[in-house]
This record gives C-alpha cells, structure tokens and sequence, in this order.
C-alpha cells in the first residue's frame, strides 16, 4: 500500500505538469473572471467541508480538506478525455493547481498552530 501511495504522489504531480506543458498556449485565453472564480470556488468547497465536521476540530479539519481535493483527478481524467484540446483541460489544470496550492498552504497553517507533542 506504501508504493501505491509513493506511485500516486509522484504521478499526480507529473500528470499536471505535462498537461500544462502541453495545454501552455490556451492559458492566455482564461477569462479573468475564470481565474477570480477559482478561488471563490475553493473557498465554498472548504466551507462546505467544515459544516458537516461536527463538534472536533481535527474531524472539521479533515473533512474540510478531503471536500476541497476529493475531485481533482477525475476531474482531470474527464477533461483529457472528453474534452481535449480544449480549454476545459486548462480550466481544470488552472483550479487543480488553485485546489492544491490553497488546501496545502491551509494545511501548513494549521499544522503551525497545533501544539507539538
């Protein structure tokens, strides 16, 4: 189970990195508005992730992270394949790497304001 979980961390990072090689030149053509959404977008899908968390903190917590990562892959394997070549691959290659960024930089927050023990 251990190499399958090395194999998954190593191969999602991968995957997004040839697809934004590949899919670079349809950047230019985002929306503003797209971008702006995005990140609205992950924080209602945090939002949504800490109401159903109950009273723990920690359960809250995780709840809220799995909610905002939970679609990132399959996302990205519907937009390659039924959509190539379009920009729906670079929409949701641009809100994988928003949904990343901001879970993993939430979770390095809370992880510093956790006492050590």
């Amino acid at each position: 189970m251990k190499s399958a979980n090395a194999t998954g961390k190593n191969l999602v990072p991968m995957a997004c990195g040839l697809i934004l090689v590949k899919q670079c030149r349809l950047f230019a053509e985002i929306h503003p508005g797209g971008v702006l959404g995005m990140p609205t977008l992950l924080a209602a899908s945090l939002r949504t992730g800490w109401i159903p968390g109950g009273p723990v903190p920690e359960n809250r917590k995780a709840l809220r992270l799995t909610t905002a990562l939970r679609n990132v892959g399959v996302g990205l394997v519907i937009a390659t394949g039924s959509f190539a070549r379009t920009s729906a691959v670079t929409a949701v290659v641009t809100y994988a790497v928003f949904e990343i960024v901001g879970s993993l930089l939430l979770a390095m927050w809370w992880g510093r304001q956790s006492p050590r023990t």
